[in-house]
């Protein structure tokens, strides 16, 4: 019953990450999750709008960076977008 209870929670914040404004606590819970559920890249993967969604919080701090004026929020949102992204690199290059 409690792994149900967690892929349900896994879901929904993957659900999340397609919302600008719940993206960035979804992420900063399933990086917590990321060592814990061995399924999570290819949930993350086989989840619509996920990657774009990866993509778009790392892209998004791109003009901040040249010059150098990238603020700490924007440095912290984008932060666990990086792990997640590896995570389903690793699994779909080994897989």
């Amino acid at each position: 019953m409690r792994r149900n209870r967690v892929t349900f929670q896994i879901y929904q914040w993957i659900l999340e990450l397609s919302s600008p404004e719940t993206r960035e606590t979804a992420l900063l819970e399933l990086s917590k999750k990321r060592e814990a559920v061995p399924d999570l890249a290819p949930m993350l993967w086989h989840s619509f709008g996920t990657m774009a969604a990866l993509l778009q919080e790392i892209i998004n701090i791109y003009p901040a960076i040249n010059p150098p004026v990238l603020t700490a929020h924007q440095s912290n949102r984008s932060e666990p977008s990086r792990p997640s992204l590896y995570i389903v690199l690793v699994e779909t290059c080994t897989s």
